[in-house]
């Protein structure tokens, strides 16, 4: 639970409370004094005034009565003896000038009241669900906007590009640059197919915008002749002039392609489609947008012997697999990530390790590794860094874990590890399942706190 007991709200100090209310208290009991004064105005002061005509008082003695003159005032000097007299107030202490009684009952009210106000929270926290970090999460495609806007790119709502792929390398490089926002979606292409196929839709409030925009790709002679690599390139204006550009992409990939490198320097909200089957030598994906509202939605079914995804800001949120090493990295600014780790079977006789690298920065990072019952297990090597202070959670209660486990960080919570601390006398490391395992996870947050779990 955030915040201490000697704070209730941002600007409200438990010392602070204490003086409030002990000035309530001295207000409070100089009020009571003022009200306990007697009033003057119903004849019974030291010196009241009678009229002849009034009835005696009770406590005057008749005998010793003086006749009243007629038609004026006789004086009573006579102080009544039954008249109660006010006793002071004896404090319990006063030191340094202040009443230690006022002091310490303000003392005990406060504390009461924070006592109960965090006994409150406590209730709320565990009732409600824990964080999972995906709260202020956008929705896809939806959150970019500028849906309502009706100039388009030609004159065609949507436009087909196929560009040609070098048979001898089956690689490609799709990059977008400019200030316009929009979505990608990464499919399989049809059976048959050999080149890279692009749906684009992109659309604008302002039609003189459209002249700036401009999608390069080279020839199919220009690729078969070696003169250039399989590219396209979406460039869009770099100022807006206080309209809105979108566009709207699907990349087919044929299954001929074996790597696939995909770069925006837009805002871009990108997923895998997930009905797509494919399996690639590498594919990368890196999104240097600074902006929260950047997605990056992988899934497992997407495979690739080397895969990379890096996001700056924004989301990174899915599942990914790991045929051989997998690579996730946030550490350039503060993008948030929650990912599935599925290792895939191994179809050697010797299972192979599955390496998995996370690299994070200031935001949030959650990372499952999810098992695979039924096949056998493939040794686990995973390196998770921390270059900043952002929260790491690591999950490996799944995962059949049993090895050595590497654990450096400021701060830490752990579960299921044994022999904390004897890395510490330079004897082994700790370890979860059976320390002659195989498998190792190194953990590096020198700034953060992490979660790790077996």
């Amino acid at each position: 639970m955030a915040g201490g007991p000697s704070r209730l709200a941002k600007g409200v100090t438990f010392w602070g409370m204490v003086g409030a209310t002990m000035t309530a208290l001295k207000l409070k009991e100089s009020w009571d004094e003022y009200r306990s004064v007697p009033g003057e105005e119903d004849g019974h002061g030291p010196l009241a005034l009678h009229s002849p005509s009034d009835p005696p008082p009770s406590y005057r003695d008749e005998d010793l009565e003086s006749a009243p003159l007629n038609g004026g005032l006789s004086v009573d000097t006579e102080i009544p003896g039954a008249r109660p007299k006010r006793k002071a107030r004896k404090d319990c202490c006063v030191c340094c000038g202040m009443n230690c009684g006022i002091f310490w009952r303000a003392f005990g009210f406060v504390s009461m009241v924070v006592i109960v106000w965090q006994v409150v929270r406590l209730i709320i926290w565990t009732v409600s669900p824990a964080p999972t970090g995906l709260e202020h999460m956008p929705e896809y495609s939806k959150s970019l906007g500028c849906l309502d806007t009706n100039h388009f790119y030609q004159d065609q709502q949507n436009i087909t590009y196929s560009v040609a792929v070098d048979p001898s390398r089956h690689e490609h490089r799709f990059n977008i640059q400019g200030f316009a926002v929009g979505t990608v979606t990464l499919a399989a292409g049809a059976p048959g197919d050999e080149d890279v196929k692009v749906d684009m839709s992109l659309r604008t409030g302002d039609s003189a915008l459209l002249d700036q925009v401009s999608v390069y790709f080279p020839t199919a002679q220009e690729v078969h002749d070696g003169v250039s690599n399989s590219r396209l390139q979406l460039s869009t204006p770099r100022d807006l002039a206080g309209s809105c550009m979108r566009f709207d992409m699907i990349l087919y990939v044929p299954t001929t392609l074996k790597t696939l490198r995909l770069e925006s320097m837009s805002v871009t909200q990108i997923k895998f489609d997930p009905n797509a089957k494919l399996d690639l030598d590498v594919l990368s994906v890196v999104m240097f947008s600074a902006d929260t509202s950047n997605m990056l939605l992988p899934t497992a079914e997407v495979q690739a012997n080397h895969l990379s995804l890096e996001i700056t800001r924004g989301w990174l949120i899915g599942d990914v697999g790991i045929a051989n090493k997998t690579t996730l990295v946030t550490q350039r600014g503060d993008a948030i990530s929650k990912v599935k780790i599925h290792p895939l079977p191994s179809l050697g006789e010797t299972p192979e390790t599955a390496y998995l690298q996370t690299t994070s920065g200031v935001g949030r990072s959650d990372f499952t590794w999810v098992g695979n019952p039924g096949v056998p297990h493939r040794p686990i090597n995973a390196v998770h860094r921390s270059s900043r202070w952002g929260d790491l959670y690591l999950t490996y209660t799944d995962a059949e874990f049993s090895g050595h486990v590497d654990l450096v960080s400021k701060s830490y919570t752990a579960s299921g590890v044994h022999g904390m601390g004897l890395e510490a006398n330079g004897t082994e490391l700790p370890w979860a399942g059976s320390k002659d395992g195989a498998d190792l996870v190194k953990v590096r947050s020198q700034e953060g706190w992490v979660g790790l779990y077996f």
